[in-house]
């Protein structure tokens, strides 16, 4: 199979996981069907599966209960390969319109538990205008400077 068929067909399986999870109940402390696929997807095809992951993020044709479960998943991963783009991702997802896909990009990068975050949540600091998020953008950011 060539790479332009493989990257197609890779895509594909990201976007029947995202379109699988819409059917999904998610529940805080179970590991979901969409958890297991998303990191076996993750684990088995590297960083490259998150460019398909990015594109599934910013389709609208998903709803944002479903993206903000998997930027937390994005954050929960340990996998110092995709560490970096993971992290990455997250860190544009605290500065979106969306508070519910903020507050999910918050619960994975405080999950990532890395420094590396503390110039973006200073950042986000100043531009959160939810109280409630900006309280647990400061919490995140005492934790990661300790």
């Amino acid at each position: 199979m060539d790479g332009m068929s493989s990257t197609i067909e890779r895509h594909g399986e990201i976007a029947v996981i995202f379109n699988r999870a819409e059917s999904e109940e998610f529940q805080t402390g179970y590991d979901s069907i969409l958890s297991r696929q998303l990191t076996a997807a993750i684990l088995d095809g590297g960083p490259r599966e998150l460019h398909s992951i990015e594109l599934m993020l910013l389709n609208e044709g998903h709803s944002n209960r479903v993206k903000a479960e998997v930027l937390k998943i994005l954050g929960d991963l340990v996998d110092l390969d995709s560490h970096l783009k993971r992290y990455f991702i997250l860190e544009a997802y605290l500065f979106c319109v969306d508070s519910s896909l903020r507050d999910a990009a918050l619960i994975g990068i405080s999950c990532m538990n890395d420094p590396i975050a503390i110039p973006a949540l200073e950042r986000a600091m100043i531009t959160e205008s939810i109280p409630e998020l900006r309280r647990d953008i400061r919490s995140v950011l005492v934790e990661l400077k300790e």
